[in-house]
């Protein structure tokens, strides 16, 4: 399906993000990205109630579309939860399924490169692993080396150049080098863009009107004032809403690995390596969440790894459930005019189904396991029976 407007093909900027919350550097990525693209429709996929860090969305994902179309969004999307709060890989492939399914023209991303053919080098050495690749692969592996570590030195020795260097030290690189696998495996047409970073995304304080998410959500905890670093259509929507975080759902958390058997949380969504004892021989030594993610805290399974697995517990999200996920379908959660004329085009055409009724979609296409777990994440997060049956798609 293309999509002519006056006689000339469609350009149409997609973004994915969290906007947890949606803030300056937000702003300023999507205002750089329309400068390069010149859309005629910018389309934003954003996590749901629960994201890929494995944290609670500091607001809901309503809030967030409001602040995304207020930003000059036309159109939103939210990532269904099952690769919303997965890893990288998983996380990437089902957004640029999504905008593949749209024809979206260009996608952009913030990373702390904007050398766009270096990530591409990395990403192409990734999906074809020539040998010299796999040999010290291999070899990093034999010594012990975690894989993320072993892959990064075979890709530095196969490449043989010092500008690729820290490169893969960088969460906002890896997760754009996992869009371009994407792309490539996918035969895509989409055409990239990098906007290099202006913070770091680990800074933990305010030092400037554009920082990072991490510092503004650690303001958020401490109620400090975050005026000066989010756009004033942020403020005026979060004012009325009250932040979530991952300790009002630590009695849920702790219960359930107390009450599950060791089998049930071994078939648990990225729990390896005995990973369900170490769950099992913890659970009682705290009532504190943060200090159980401490003491399950290992090189092998990093902080954000455990929390990603606490909430895979809390929303019972398996393998087996994962591995068979067949259903695919694009759930709007807001538009504008732009993005509402932008669906009635291009929703009969589209491969994928677009959710617009949670009703009128299970009528038509019956219950699955991917809708009924973003259902339970919002059911949990809002503390509201049914809300995705009854919340409307926000119109701008």
């Amino acid at each position: 399906m293309v999509i002519y407007i006056c006689g000339d093909l469609m350009k149409t900027l997609g973004i994915i993000a969290e906007y947890n919350p949606f803030h300056n550097g937000h702003l300023y990525h999507l205002n750089e990205s329309k400068k390069i693209v010149n859309p005629d429709c910018t389309i934003c996929i954003i996590s749901g109630n629960f994201i890929q860090r494995g944290q609670p969305s500091i607001y809901n994902k309503w809030v967030k579309a409001k602040t995304a179309l207020k930003a000059g969004i036309n159109l939103v999307i939210e990532l269904p939860t099952y690769y919303a709060v997965n890893n990288a890989e998983n996380f990437s492939k089902y957004s640029i399924d999504i905008f593949n399914a749209l024809n979206v023209s260009d996608i952009s991303f913030g990373a702390e490169t904007d050398n766009i053919t270096v990530l591409k080098n990395i990403a192409n050495i990734l999906i074809s692993e020539p040998d010299e690749y796999k040999y010290i692969l291999k070899e990093e592996l034999n010594k012990g080396t975690l894989f993320a570590k072993a892959s990064e030195i075979a890709i530095l020795s196969t490449l043989k150049d010092e500008s690729y260097n820290n490169i893969l030290n960088n969460s906002n690189n890896i997760l754009a080098i996992e869009y371009l696998k994407a792309i490539k495996r996918t035969n895509s047409s989409i055409i990239p863009h990098a906007i290099k970073r202006t913070n770091n995304y680990l800074d933990t304080k305010i030092n400037n009107t554009i920082c990072s998410a991490t510092a503004i959500r650690t303001a958020l905890e401490k109620n400090e004032n975050i005026k000066n670093v989010i756009p004033d259509f942020t403020y005026n929507i979060i004012t009325k809403e009250q932040p979530k975080f991952l300790k009002e759902f630590e009695k849920e958390i702790l219960f359930k690995i107390r009450s599950m058997y060791s089998n049930e949380l071994k078939n648990i969504l990225e729990v390896t390596e005995g990973l369900e004892n170490r769950l099992k021989d913890n659970c009682f030594k705290t009532d504190d969440i943060y200090e159980f993610i401490q003491l399950m805290n290992t090189k092998r399974f990093t902080q954000t790894k455990i929390s990603r697995i606490l909430i895979h517990i809390l929303l019972n999200m398996t393998k087996e459930e994962f591995e068979n996920i067949n259903n695919k379908y694009i759930r709007v959660l807001a538009f504008d005019n732009i993005g509402e004329q932008f669906l009635k085009e291009n929703s009969k055409q589209c491969s994928i189904p677009i959710i617009t009724s949670i009703k009128k979609y299970i009528d038509t296409y019956g219950n699955n396991t991917l809708l009924n777990t973003d259902i339970l994440a919002s059911n949990l997060y809002c503390k509201e029976n049914n809300i995705d049956f009854t919340q409307k798609i926000i119109k701008e």
